[in-house]
């Protein structure tokens, strides 16, 4: 029995398999749907913040103190 297939993965399979400017085309299809371009960014946000996450913080209240009255 053939094992199934995601459609996530189905979808990747096939990105992959299309020529460089077919995938260049389908970005930027994807990218002019204005809620697609907002989740995209949302992820973004998320793997920035989970790549910084080891980073040195300092408390908001150091910052202000910091800063020109």
């Amino acid at each position: 029995m053939a094992q199934a297939t995601s459609p996530m993965d189905q979808v990747w399979t096939d990105f992959q398999a299309l020529s460089p400017q077919s995938r260049v085309a389908f970005l930027q299809l994807l990218l002019t749907n204005a809620e697609l371009r907002e989740e995209l960014e949302d992820a973004s946000d998320l793997l920035d913040i989970a790549e910084r996450a080891d980073e040195p913080t300092r408390s908001w209240d150091e910052v202000m103190s910091e800063l020109p009255a």
